[in-house]
C-alpha cells in the first residue's frame, strides 16, 4: 500500500476501530484460513516470541470469541501486534469494521496489481532473453545443443512424472520448449 492510502486506512481505522472489530476479524480470518483456535494460539505464540510478547493462549482466545457476561477478557496492544504479524496486516486494519475491510483489501490489489504486473512483465523479459541466448548457441552449434536441449526435456518430463506431476505444468519443460520452439522459428527464418 502506498503512504497516502496507507494513511487514508490508519485515519478511517482510528475513527472506527474497535475491539469487537478485532474479534469479528479473528472469526473471519479462522474462517477464510480454515484455521482452529488452537492452530492460532500455536502462531501467536510463534509470533509473540519474535516480537516479545503478546501470545494469546488457546483459553484465552476461547474467552475472547466466546465472552461470558463474567469473563470478559480484553486485547492488549501486544496481544494486536501479534495478530497482525499472524494475520500479515496492519494493526489498523484489524481495527476496521468487516465492511471497511473489503474496501482496503481492495485498494490494497489496486496498489499491488501494477507493481505485480510490472514485475511479472520483467521476469517475461527475462525468461525471453535467456531462451534468445540458448538459441543463439544453438545455432553456433546445432548438434550438440539441440541434444542436450532434447535431454534437458526428457528429464523434466522424468522428473514431473516421478513426482505425479502433469509434465505440462512443469515450468522447466515449458521453458525448454519454448526454446527448441524459437530455434525452429529462427531457422525458418533463415530459409
Amino acid at each position: 500500500m502506498d503512504d497516502t492510502t496507507k494513511q487514508r486506512v490508519e485515519k478511517l481505522a482510528s475513527s472506527l476501530g474497535s475491539e469487537r472489530h478485532v474479534l469479528e476479524r479473528i472469526r473471519i480470518e479462522l474462517e477464510r484460513r480454515g484455521w482452529s483456535a488452537a492452530e492460532l494460539a500455536r502462531r501467536t505464540e510463534a509470533a509473540a516470541r519474535e516480537t516479545s510478547g503478546g501470545a494469546i493462549s488457546r483459553s484465552v482466545l476461547s474467552r475472547l470469541l466466546n465472552p461470558k457476561a463474567t469473563d470478559r477478557r480484553h486485547i492488549s496492544i501486544d496481544q494486536l501486534v501479534a495478530l497482525a504479524n499472524v494475520f500479515d496486516c496492519s494493526v489498523s486494519e484489524l481495527l476496521l469494521p468487516p465492511s471497511a475491510l473489503e474496501i482496503a483489501e481492495t485498494l490494497k490489489a489496486l496498489t499491488e496489481g501494477p507493481r505485480l504486473q510490472g514485475a511479472a512483465y520483467a521476469a517475461q523479459r527475462a525468461v525471453e532473453s535467456a531462451q534468445d541466448r540458448i538459441v543463439d548457441a544453438m545455432r553456433a552449434d546445432r548438434g550438440l545443443w539441440l541434444a542436450r536441449v532434447a535431454d534437458a526435456i526428457e528429464e523434466a518430463y522424468r522428473d514431473a512424472a516421478a513426482q505425479g506431476r502433469d509434465p505440462s505444468d512443469s515450468l522447466r519443460v515449458t521453458f525448454l520448449q519454448g526454446v527448441t520452439e524459437k530455434y525452429y522459428q529462427s531457422r525458418e527464418g533463415q530459409a
